[in-house]
């Protein structure tokens, strides 16, 4: 009898329909609970009718619901997909008796496809029931919507909450996300709270016409990528922050318009590019000479519904920080617009306005822009951080990184050594930088002193241990200098070296025995491709000489029998073995000795 037993998730799949609370809607009778996928199935319809329904993994292909009750919920661990014949949305049909307020909490994936619908606002007025988007959980929360025009009924959103846990964050895949023009009755509003919506070449808009509607942006949560904003019914001046940023950096941006009256559901956008706001031959106006290196933003406006064929925008508030190569404590930051595609920049100050550093950002506002600048439905324009003619106080760019090479000591004295041995001492080399040190070459101008190391790569702030060896081919004084070459401002830098070479210890007479079992530094050592190892033998003894890598591999079996009493000599040839540190080990009987060596390529 073969007996197998697999693990698998439950899928409850609906019976018909009914309440989501209730036994007899699904298949089973039992009640999803937060480890178990759900099927709603074509023609089911059910009614969330707890405030805490939970699932896994949500297909809907027939409808998902509320009813005219207040402060119901669903989360949904998993991802939820709404399939082609699928909806998704606040209540049933008409309008409920009050505002309703729903909360649906995603923490994965949300997929609408094309014919299915996910509408978050049903009814009108005071009558209504709309639902409260929240993207939470520890992981990123992808977006991929059908839609890339406005649908009130179709994938229709009303309050987000951004609210990710870590670095997650909302990814807008495919389709425009909208959210409805409604700041009265049960306003829409985006909250961001922690997590980056990302948007790629999609737009994610904004459509209420109040200006507060989106809350809460920082650092820690705002929009990288395309996001509009709705603009006043009734026609007058206003003001709109734009939450944005690049992939790292938080940098809002205010545009001013003069509202047109009569254009329900146009909308203005903006989006931040890092990237060199001049073109390379950018003419300058306006009392200019120059715009950031580092940023700009374009700016948009789309007619959608509306009926207003262009914006008129008067001016805008841009933010900066001391990244944006802007220094504190002087007035000749400058606000500049293109309209023909940065081939010209426009000046529009202000000329009495202090650099400052305060919070996570500052601001400066342009001069009030007369005539206006007619933003087109479907065209764009460009904004940028500007410095006045002939001034140098703003860079707008950031100075280029680079490696700066430091070493502790500068020099080192290795006193007195025999020839033939061998002292090591170690330096630190430092790389006090902002970019990544290069030392493409170590060498010295004698060969009595060598480094460890031909070459070295050390991260920013970084410190790396180099030993130097001495090892005097002759007696005398020696002075010598270990060359590093870099890519650092200063290219070479020296260490100073220096040591004394002693007589080595004479020649022991013929016929010597030695008096116990001994093993001599190889010599030379450090080497290249060839070393000596000597040992002493106070009596007949079977020798084996075996030469191993730093992880314990045997690479060279040098002796292996007996060998009468006396001082012997075995070579060795690295010639086809990588630089490194290796061991010998000199077994004569049943006494081992083992020492290291240095191979330097």
């Amino acid at each position: 009898l073969l007996m197998i037993s697999a693990a698998t998730e439950a899928q409850i799949k609906s019976a018909k329909s009914g309440a989501w609370g209730a036994d007899t809607t699904w298949v089973g009778g039992i009640v999803p609970g937060a480890n178990d996928d759900v099927l709603i199935d074509t023609s089911n319809t059910v009614t969330v009718n707890i405030a805490n329904a939970v699932c896994k993994n949500l297909t809907v292909k027939g409808t998902v619901t509320f009813p005219d009750v207040n402060a119901l919920g669903i989360t949904v661990n998993g991802d939820l997909l709404v399939e082609a014949t699928g909806k998704f949305n606040t209540y049933s049909s008409g309008s409920p008796l009050g505002i309703r307020y729903q909360t649906i909490e995603l923490k994965k994936n949300l997929t609408v496809l094309a014919g299915g619908s996910f509408d978050m606002r049903r009814g009108s007025g005071a009558t209504v029931g709309v639902g409260r988007v929240v993207f939470s959980g520890t992981e990123n929360s992808i977006i991929s919507l059908s839609q890339t025009i406005y649908g009130s009924s179709v994938e229709e959103f009303n309050s987000v909450v951004i609210n990710k846990t870590g670095a997650a964050k909302v990814v807008l895949a495919s389709g425009n996300l909208y959210q409805n023009n409604n700041s009265t009755n049960a306003p829409d509003t985006l909250v961001l709270i922690n997590g980056v919506i990302e948007t790629g070449t999609n737009t994610w808009v904004h459509l209420a016409t109040g200006g507060t509607s989106i809350q809460g942006a920082s650092q820690n949560s705002y929009i990288y990528g395309k996001v509009g904003r709705g603009i006043t019914n009734s026609g007058g001046n206003a003001s709109r922050e734009f939450p944005i940023g690049s992939a790292t950096k938080y940098r809002p941006l205010t545009v001013r318009v003069a509202g047109p009256a009569n254009a329900t559901g146009h909308y203005v956008w903006a989006q931040l590019k890092e990237a060199n706001a001049n073109t390379g031959s950018s003419a300058f106006t306006g009392g200019i000479d120059k715009v950031s290196a580092i940023r700009h933003y374009e700016v948009g406006y789309l007619q959608n519904a509306g009926t207003a064929a262009a914006m008129p925008s008067y001016g805008f508030i841009m933010s900066y920080t001391n990244d944006d190569g802007v220094n504190a404590g002087n007035m000749d930051l400058r606000v500049a617009y293109s309209k023909d595609g940065r081939a010209t920049w426009n000046g529009v100050g202000p000329v009495n306005d202090t650099t400052k550093f305060i919070n996570a950002y500052s601001t400066t506002p342009s001069d009030s822009i007369a005539p206006h600048i007619s933003i087109g439905t479907g065209t764009s324009i460009f904004v940028a951080l500007a410095r006045a003619t002939g001034t140098t106080t703003n860079p707008l760019e950031v100075a280029a990184k680079k490696a700066q090479f430091a070493m502790q000591p500068k020099a080192k004295a290795f006193g007195t050594v025999k020839v033939g041995e061998t002292k090591f001492d170690s330096v630190y080399v430092l790389n006090i930088g902002d970019d990544t040190l290069r030392i493409s070459d170590i060498s010295s101008t004698t060969g009595d002193f060598v480094s460890t190391e031909n070459t070295l790569t050390i991260a920013p702030g970084a410190t790396v241990v180099l030993k130097v060896f001495f090892e005097p081919q002759s007696t005398g004084a020696k002075n010598a200098f270990i060359i590093f070459t870099h890519n650092g401002p200063t290219a070479k830098d020296t260490l100073t070296v220096s040591g004394t070479g002693d007589p080595a210890v004479s020649v022991r007479p013929e016929g010597y025995v030695p008096s116990a079992f001994m093993v001599h530094q190889n010599y030379p050592n450090p080497f290249n491709p060839e070393t000596a190892i000597a040992f002493e033998l106070p009596a007949r003894a079977a020798v084996t000489v075996e030469v191993f890598t730093l992880l314990g591999n045997s690479v060279a079996l040098l002796q292996n029998g007996m060998m009468n009493a006396g001082v012997h000599t075995v070579r060795w040839n690295a010639d086809s073995r990588p630089s490194g540190i290796y061991f010998y080990r000199v077994t004569a009987g049943s006494t081992t000795i083992t020492k290291r060596m240095m191979l330097l390529k």
